[in-house]
């Protein structure tokens, strides 16, 4: 019987004990089960807490045949001090798992002081890698509020690592090669609270994301451009909404600039009435 077969006969075991709190130990255990690269397996317990929440903690800590990294530059450094996180991990046997790991504390000879670099989590997070992606895969097909649901979470912590996740996997998309571009408002909250969305319309895609509608927040997407870029704009899709004209005529007088058909019509419209 493999190694892997003992520990999901060891688990149905314990869900099966009616105590508070049963401790599985496997030294043996292998960590590329887990797939936490450079870790040694510790111990497994399966925990019933004073709120009746039923929980797996898997230790592990580090493999000591392998040299620490920075967790910034990457460089081997030297271990300063051992340190223990604890972080919420993808689910198991249909339970809820936290990870409890070893982070130390390193001596980066280009950096200085930092903690090592472990590549099943981020810096300072509180979830692995493989839980954010789990998070952010199901924000994308449901709401925050039933994801916060299905993974027993407050949406806040839910939308805190939708966030992060996305500013760590996304960068930010450059704006040389730009032709021909487009703005147009969303209401963000009720209020007149908007935001402006300023597309790439030959590659049809959106590339920034502006907080209001006002000329000055425009401006500030052109002071990005700056004054080459702007000169290789050769025309604006707008609304005729009056502070995205000025922007326009001030940082790219030589743009055409492109109402849409819904505003033009909407004009006409007035004038037949």
């Amino acid at each position: 019987m493999t190694t892997k077969n003992l520990l999901v006969i060891a688990t149905l075991i314990a869900l099966l004990i009616p105590l508070e709190r049963t401790i599985l130990m496997s030294p043996s255990l292998s960590t590329s089960i887990l797939n936490l690269p450079r870790m040694k397996f510790k111990g497994m317990e399966y925990i019933n807490d004073n709120k009746n929440n039923l929980f797996i903690r898997i230790s592990v800590r580090a493999d000591k045949r392998y040299r620490a990294r920075c967790s910034k530059c990457g460089s081997v450094a030297s271990v300063n001090r051992n340190g223990f996180r604890e972080a919420r991990d993808a689910g198991a046997f249909g339970q809820i798992v936290y990870l409890h790991f070893e982070q130390r504390e390193i001596n980066c000879p280009h950096c200085g002081i930092r903690i090592e670099k472990l590549d099943f989590i981020s810096p300072g997070a509180r979830a692995t890698k493989r839980f954010e992606e789990s998070v952010a895969f199901l924000c994308r097909h449901m709401t925050i509020s039933e994801v916060a649901q299905y993974f027993k979470l407050d949406w806040k912590t839910v939308k805190r690592i939708d966030k992060d996740y996305l500013l760590r996997t996304f960068e930010e998309i450059s704006l040389d090669g730009l032709h021909v571009i487009g703005f147009d408002e969303v209401a963000k909250a009720k209020g007149h609270d908007y935001l402006t969305c300023v597309f790439d319309l030959r590659n049809n895609r959106l590339i920034r994301v502006l907080k209001g509608r006002k000329e000055a927040s425009v401006a500030k997407f052109y002071e990005e451009l700056g004054p080459e870029r702007c000169k290789h704009i050769q025309a604006i899709a707008m609304d005729m909404w009056k502070p995205y004209f000025n922007a326009a005529m001030k940082y790219c007088p030589q743009a055409k600039i492109v109402y849409d058909k819904f505003h033009v019509i909407a004009n006409y419209h007035k004038v037949i009435d």
